[in-house]
């Protein structure tokens, strides 16, 4: 019940995430709740835009460079959506009602920005993952048929 002591906890460890191969994608959002139980209400959406998010960038960047950018954008967003979503529910406990439709709006921004690419971005990623393997097995023949079925859309265009 030390919520003081709670977020510390969790700054200590963002700073670590840098040590490991994994996303913490839900892992990012946990503090947030922690500011508005410690009374810090008033601390938290500073926190997240001068912290947490440039954190979250840094870490999608670190973590999946070998996806393509609209890929990463992808992570991005959804991630930025959900901490959205983490300060509208805050701002809804704490009777903020100007700041929970702010929050609110900006959730409804990134969510959509995360819809409108997730076509575009799967299809990058599925075009980069074809070009490596044709780099690696380029004989269309030698190809299992699940490959075959995978990168269909792509076996002309090269």
């Amino acid at each position: 019940r030390d919520f003081v002591a709670a977020i510390e906890i969790l700054k200590k460890a963002y700073s670590k995430t840098h040590y490991s191969e994994l996303f913490y994608a839900s892992g990012f959002t946990k503090i947030i709740p922690y500011f508005q139980k410690a009374g810090r209400y008033d601390e938290v959406e500073t926190f997240c835009l001068t912290e947490l998010i440039p954190l979250v960038r840094s870490e999608v960047k670190r973590v999946f460079s070998r996806k393509v950018p609209t890929m990463q954008e992808w992570f991005f967003f959804i991630n930025i959506a959900s901490i959205y979503d983490k300060l509208r529910l805050c701002a809804e406990r704490e009777g903020m009602s100007e700041d929970e439709q702010r929050f609110n709006e900006e959730y409804n921004i990134y969510a959509q920005r995360h819809a409108k690419l997730s076509p575009i971005a799967e299809h990058e990623q599925l075009r980069k993952e074809y070009l490596d393997f044709i780099g690696i097995v380029p004989t269309y023949k030698y190809w299992p048929c699940v490959l075959k079925k995978r990168y269909a859309p792509f076996i002309n265009e090269v």
